[in-house]
């Protein structure tokens, strides 16, 4: 009775009309924000070059790697903590993340300033790379790079220290044909040091060019990631690492291997003493 009553005054029809509209919002929204997502994937790469952003990103891991491997260095000899494999373990870890994440917030920033300013993505003059002209990209990466580059030089200063305090320690063990530290390790260290001045000789002649850019420029930008890659990339532990034929435990000891030997005199054995080694006391 009410059901015939409503069909009859007509509220019926007015509410399938009223559910179809809403139906048919919902689909043209979700219609919308799909379309606008898939648009924005498909002129995203048109409207930002990667390149642009990897150019600020790349200095920046290069940067925070050199400065992990000093740190890495610096625990495991000054801190004496090799000993403690798993704490060891989880500050490697730690370290090596690091450069990464730092890396990724460059790019991201990078991203963002791009992909908010298209106008502000342009080619280089000699067409080589894609740089950005906001100053907020090239701001973050001296800022990052500086904070990298400064901690390396500390914990090598702080490392070079420890050495000297516990020269005569570490070269009688050393003589005795057990390595404790690696010191062709510690040289690769001082030497990739010299590339980051090499950078900060390169942005002070920038900075009183005229402003262009030419071939040899382009051709100096490079220099620091190739130097990282041959330096630190020559190491044997990597070469048996891509060989798949290197033991797990040693890629993250950054002490030699003890050589194998017949017999140790009293002279040459390791001190039973770990604080021996930094000097330290209870």
């Amino acid at each position: 009775m009410a059901g015939g009553l409503t069909s009859l005054l007509g509220f019926e029809g007015r509410d399938n009309t009223a559910a179809v509209e809403t139906n048919t919002i919902i689909v043209f929204d979700i219609m919308n924000v799909v379309g606008l997502l898939m648009t924005t994937l498909v002129l995203l790469p048109a409207l930002l070059s990667p390149m642009a952003s990897l150019v600020y990103g790349a200095p920046v891991l290069v940067s925070f790697a050199g400065w992990a491997y000093v740190l890495q260095l610096y625990f495991g000899l000054a801190m004496n903590i090799s000993t403690n494999k798993m704490y060891l373990l989880r500050i490697n870890i730690m370290l090596l993340v690091t450069p990464v994440v730092m890396a990724c917030i460059m790019f991201i920033v990078s991203l963002a300033v791009g992909a908010q300013s298209p106008n502000t993505v342009t080619i280089d003059s000699t067409r080589r790379y894609c740089h950005i002209t906001s100053h907020v990209p090239r701001t973050t990466a001296a800022i990052l790079i500086g904070l990298g580059t400064a901690g390396m030089m500390v914990f090598e200063v702080l490392l070079s220290m420890h050495l000297s305090r516990n020269w005569v320690t570490l070269k009688k063990v050393t003589d005795g044909e057990i390595s404790i530290f690696a010191w062709y390790k510690f040289g690769r260290i001082i030497i990739f040091t010299i590339f980051p001045f090499g950078a900060f000789a390169l942005n002070i002649g920038g900075l009183f060019s005229s402003g262009t850019t030419n071939d040899k420029w382009n051709i100096l930008l490079p220099i620091i990631p190739l130097g990282a890659a041959i330096i630190f990339g020559s190491r044997t532990d990597i070469i048996y690492a891509w060989k798949m034929s290197y033991k797990a435990e040693a890629t993250w000891n950054i002490y030699e291997d003890p050589k194998p030997i017949k017999e140790v005199s009293e002279d040459t054995r390791l001190p039973e003493d770990p604080n021996l080694l930094t000097g330290c006391s209870q």
